[in-house]
């Protein structure tokens, strides 16, 4: 599956088995929020980046309308997919709105800004993956954290 972003000439890669696999475990929680760490690898141009893998957090809390993520052995968890060939890296986040739209929310804008500034966090625009899911269907938007705002993603 193909993404774009015209305004910028920005492109995400991935495979519909992953995309699949996060709303399983998004409708797994359904009525609360869930979410988890999206890992890939980037083009050379760094315009095209490639969704891989997922890591789910072993710790977090979860309401209706709420989802923290907690960080507990994501950092062993990332060295190791850093020493992969290709290496493969924390490109972003995704979580759900339980019957509430694929658009971020003032918390979600918070939380990348926060994210963003942490030490040990190295790319500047990272990737937000958002599910709106119902108790019957579901649908997803891509977003690109750029200039402390989310630039969204057509599909290609």
């Amino acid at each position: 599956m193909k993404y774009i972003n015209k305004e910028y000439g920005l492109h995400i890669i991935v495979e519909e088995v992953l995309i699949n696999a996060l709303y399983d475990s998004s409708l797994s929680h359904y009525p609360n929020e869930f979410g988890g760490l999206l890992v890939g690898n980037y083009s050379l141009d760094k315009n095209t980046v490639f969704i891989n893998k997922t890591i789910l957090p072993s710790e977090y809390t979860s309401s209706r309308f709420s989802f923290i993520r907690g960080t507990r052995g994501l950092r062993r968890i990332l060295k190791n997919y850093f020493k992969m060939k290709p290496s493969q890296y924390y490109v972003g986040e995704w979580h759900s709105h339980p019957d509430g739209l694929a658009v971020p929310s003032g918390t979600d804008l918070n939380a990348f800004i926060k994210i963003t500034s942490h030490d040990e966090v190295y790319i500047d625009n990272p990737i937000l993956l958002i599910f709106s899911v119902y108790s019957t269907k579901f649908d997803f938007s891509f977003y690109v954290y750029f200039n402390q705002k989310f630039l969204k993603y057509e599909k290609e």
